[in-house]
């Protein structure tokens, strides 16, 4: 089973770009957040990880329309290999975190109950 869990505040407002023509085109969106980890560090402060996570389709369509920078979410996810081959033979190992769901878990200053910006 592949599944990831992150919780933590979006660092800016989601990327969203359209892909594709016809059949083929959709919406994606590049969700950058901040995740502390579970011990305090010697400071007595939480260090914290950066994770940059990519959705598709409504989930995208939904991350667009309902938060923003400073959001708190929990994103539902799977870890991918995202491996290839550059152009002098050598092997470029890559991960990418994709989100199948999130939910909303405090909205920023800038956005209403109903995830509505101000």
């Amino acid at each position: 089973m592949n599944k990831l869990l992150l919780i933590g505040n979006m660092t800016r407002d989601a990327e969203v770009k359209a892909y594709g023509k016809g059949k083929n085109a959709g919406t994606l969106c590049k969700v950058d957040i901040a995740v502390n980890r579970k011990y305090k560090n010697e400071d007595g402060e939480y260090d914290t990880d950066f994770f940059r996570c990519t959705a598709f389709g409504k989930t995208a369509e939904f991350i667009e329309e309902h938060t923003e920078k400073g959001c708190k979410i929990a994103l539902d996810c799977e870890l991918r290999n995202n491996n290839y081959e550059d152009e002098d033979g050598n092997m470029v190992y890559n991960d990418q975190i994709l989100i199948n769901n999130v939910e909303i878990m405090k909205h920023s200053d800038n956005v209403d109950k109903k995830g509505k910006r101000r």
